[in-house]
């Protein structure tokens, strides 16, 4: 990270703190001289010519998800796909899990199928992943068709939709009140479940 001002700063720091990455703080003038994956910096900011990769502040109002995406292409650990999966607990609330790389960029609640599939194709198009996995718990089968067929009117057909058995997906808790953490939680199992689960 290295900005001198706290507007840019806080904008490429929030995405990095929800996914859990570490990250140097570092004065423009040093860019050239660092070791590290990448650097968020501003155009201003920015060297003519630094080794390390960059980015800047258009990524600024993308969503938190496609930033967090944005900095794992150019990081690039080059151990997994850049695969793109999203796992979806149908529901009141719906839950939204989802992974790229083989990292959790997002763990949302969802209030509408609608504003659902907004988002998850926004996601998909501004990643533009190697593949692309949507899952879909078959708890609530009626509200499961209707996400994926609103997502295939807004994202088109570029993904694999697979509808996944749920059961043992929603971790037991004692707190009722949690109900929103449990419907991440689920959608994050649901996205690791592919086909051969319907099959258990």
């Amino acid at each position: 990270m290295a900005t001198a001002h706290g507007r840019p700063y806080y904008r490429f720091t929030a995405p990095l703190r929800r996914m859990g990455l570490g990250f140097d703080s570092l004065l423009p003038s040093e860019i050239p001289s660092y070791g590290g994956d990448v650097v968020l910096t501003t155009r201003a900011e920015a060297p003519g010519a630094a080794a390390v990769p960059m980015l800047h502040e258009e990524v600024h109002g993308r969503r938190h998800a496609v930033i967090a995406g944005l900095i794992l292409q150019k990081i690039d650990p080059g151990l997994e796909r850049a695969e793109l999966v999203m796992g979806i607990d149908p529901g009141r609330l719906t839950g939204l899990s989802v992974s790229y790389y083989g990292r959790e960029i997002e763990s949302s609640l969802h209030s509408s199928a609608a504003g659902l599939a907004s988002h998850a194709a926004c996601i998909m198009s501004e990643l533009g992943a190697s593949s692309v996995a949507v899952r879909i718990g078959g708890g609530d089968m009626r509200a499961a068709v209707e996400i994926g067929a609103l997502l295939r009117r807004t994202a088109g057909r570029g993904f694999d939709l697979e509808m996944v058995d749920e059961r043992g997906t929603s971790p037991r808790t004692k707190n009722l009140n949690q109900r929103g953490k449990r419907d991440r939680l689920s959608a994050r199992s649901i996205s690791l479940r592919g086909r051969a689960a319907l099959a258990a």
